[in-house]
């Protein structure tokens, strides 16, 4: 959190991922947290759950638990990366699991006052624009909002104005990285502005729109296949937050 507000950034996005960050970790953490946030002036507008949403629609104690944390940081939005599988090889039934999972969990997030916001992921039902459409029509609930990942659906072979035209006003989150579309379906991911994401245009139409959400950095430099800014300091966070930061608010800029 220091590191962010050093560097600039208004808010982070906490990632609830077992076995690295608990609940039971996390409780005794939470008030030195959100005074912190306040004193350094910075944020926690997300909380997020790396685990499917079928998971917490299956076990609701520690569903109510993860809307404690985010209700306690005076967070806005809950995330979820929702279910596999992907939506090619997803059945009807596949569809009705994850939807009845996304519907319960995003009914007691709203009773918290809160916003579910399932995300456009890899190896998801939701990794298209195609799947992600079905799943709502399925979900059928005001209650359940979607987090945009741009370059997801890029590298799943959407083009990234159609699912901000189509999916733009169910988002309550925006999930904001780069990359490249490579041969035989695979990708490869890069600090913005060097990858083939049309971010400018994005931001453009989503401004038009009227999203006036909050904008998260996926930094994903512990994966193989990201492209690094400089050698040797290839893991280095602060490098790449740092880049990236000022990547985004230039984009922005250019967009006006």
């Amino acid at each position: 959190m220091r590191a962010a507000a050093e560097i600039g950034y208004d808010g982070i996005e906490l990632l609830i991922w077992e076995p690295n960050t608990t609940l039971e970790k996390l409780q005794p953490t939470l008030a030195q947290m959100k005074n912190l946030a306040g004193t350094i002036g910075i944020e926690i507008p997300v909380v997020t759950v790396a685990e499917p949403i079928t998971r917490f629609a299956t076990d609701p104690e520690y569903w109510e638990g993860v809307l404690g944390v985010a209700v306690s940081l005076g967070a806005e939005v809950v995330k979820s990366p929702l279910a596999p599988p992907p939506s090619r090889d997803a059945a009807d039934e596949d569809f009705k699991r994850v939807a009845a999972a996304a519907r319960q969990c995003g009914d007691v997030a709203a009773r918290q006052g809160l916003k579910l916001a399932c995300e456009t992921h890899l190896g998801m039902v939701s990794d298209t624009v195609a799947g992600t459409v079905r799943l709502l029509q399925e979900i059928d609930s005001d209650d359940v909002y979607l987090t945009l990942d741009i370059c997801n659906v890029y590298t799943s072979g959407d083009d990234p104005l159609d699912a901000v035209k189509i999916l733009g006003g169910r988002t309550a989150l925006l999930h904001v990285k780069d990359g490249r579309r490579l041969a035989g379906g695979d990708c490869t991911w890069h600090p913005l502005g060097l990858g083939t994401v049309d971010l400018p245009a994005v931001l453009a139409l989503l401004d038009k729109q009227g999203y006036g959400g909050w904008a998260s950095i996926e930094c994903l430099i512990y994966v193989d296949k990201y492209v690094h800014l400089d050698e040797p300091n290839t893991r280095e966070p602060k490098i790449v937050a740092t880049y990236d930061l000022r990547a985004l608010r230039s984009i922005m800029d250019s967009t006006a």
